[in-house]
């Protein structure tokens, strides 16, 4: 599997506008870059990926990065969603979903991965909390994973036509 990817295929894998990366690293959410080109691994994809999400749900990109930054719970969830992707993790489509849960108490993040929506309800019915997000991870690992192969294919299909205009000694210019 593909371990190293550019902005635009981050793009692609994660729904962050290549201008909107450059934004947040400008603003020193994203790591800066020394090279020219920015690369991009499978663990960051994943938390750009969660960035997003969190980001479209509402939550200030600041306290996000922060939020992620700070907890072992944020870190175990990256860690489970890129073993996923690598093929490391994988669950029956019977077994229970894996859900992100994400609650909020004014700046701070609560991370929790449970199987269960009533584990859930019991846990967090009693706890005052501001909002309450749930993710599926396999859900996202899927996603995240069926554009990795596409992205493959395309390059081994790119791969092919080249040698084949090679072989035949095809000038495009």
């Amino acid at each position: 599997m593909k371990t190293s990817f550019t902005a635009a295929e981050a793009e692609r894998i994660t729904g962050v506008p290549y201008m909107r990366q450059a934004d947040w690293r400008r603003r020193g959410f994203l790591p800066a870059s020394a090279k020219r080109k920015i690369a991009f691994n499978l663990r960051d994809l994943c938390q750009l990926r969660l960035i997003r999400l969190l980001v479209e749900d509402g939550y200030a990109i600041g306290a996000v990065v922060s939020g992620i930054s700070a907890s072992r719970d944020a870190w175990t969830v990256l860690d489970n969603l890129e073993s996923q992707l690598r093929g490391e993790l994988r669950f029956p489509d019977t077994s229970p979903q894996q859900l992100l849960v994400i609650a909020r108490h004014g700046e701070n993040y609560e991370w929790a991965v449970h199987l269960d929506l009533n584990e859930i309800a019991s846990e967090y019915r009693e706890l005052n909390f501001e909002s309450l997000k749930i993710f599926p991870l396999g859900v996202m690992a899927r996603e995240m994973a069926a554009e990795i192969a596409l992205l493959e294919r395309v390059e081994a299909l790119k791969a092919e036509a080249d040698k084949l205009l090679r072989r035949h000694k095809v000038d495009l210019n």
